[in-house]
């Protein structure tokens, strides 16, 4: 019976060290979803086709950190500014779409983790972005803002002589 508990023991432990992932993987992760975004402008007229929105766009090409080991090595600064190239005629194809003099600028640009940029177009153009041959997704990008102070209290710091009797 000892022997039998012994063997279970041993087995229990050795199963708790075993590394078990249960992360997505890379297919099944989800980009963000915004509700703007799946609403399609055939069926919704209140939906004004020609604001300007922030629009991340994705392109097909692996991103820097999928390739190389070290983000920092020569090697890896080649391939980011490869990318970057490449974003750079998927912007002068948007220029084009936009039919403006002006030139458009990426606001933000990823290489290294995620292989796009952000940009703000008129919603109309998401659709046709998502069709250029080198874009995977464009999508609305999310926004995100940070609560409101508590006003409720006097300033913790003011206060917090009673609180710590120092």
């Amino acid at each position: 019976m000892k022997k039998i508990l012994c063997v279970l023991l041993v087995l229990i432990m050795v199963c708790a060290t075993m590394p078990v992932s249960f992360a997505k993987s890379e297919s099944e992760a989800a980009e963000p979803v915004n509700s703007e975004a799946i609403r399609t402008t055939e069926n919704d007229s209140s939906i004004n086709t020609d604001e300007i929105v922030k629009v991340m766009v994705r392109l097909k090409d692996e991103p820097v950190a999928s390739k190389v080991a070290d983000v920092n090595s020569a090697e890896a600064r080649k391939l980011a500014d490869n990318l970057k190239s490449k974003q750079q005629t998927v912007l002068n194809e948007i220029s084009r779409m936009m039919s403006t003099a002006k030139k458009l600028n990426a606001r933000f640009s990823f290489t290294t983790l995620y292989n796009g940029f952000s940009i703000e177009v008129p919603m109309k153009l998401i659709e046709k972005i998502n069709e250029l041959p080198e874009v995977e997704r464009a999508y609305i990008a999310p926004e995100y803002s940070a609560p409101d102070p508590i006003a409720t209290e006097p300033d913790r710091l003011s206060t917090s002589v009673g609180y710590i009797n120092a």
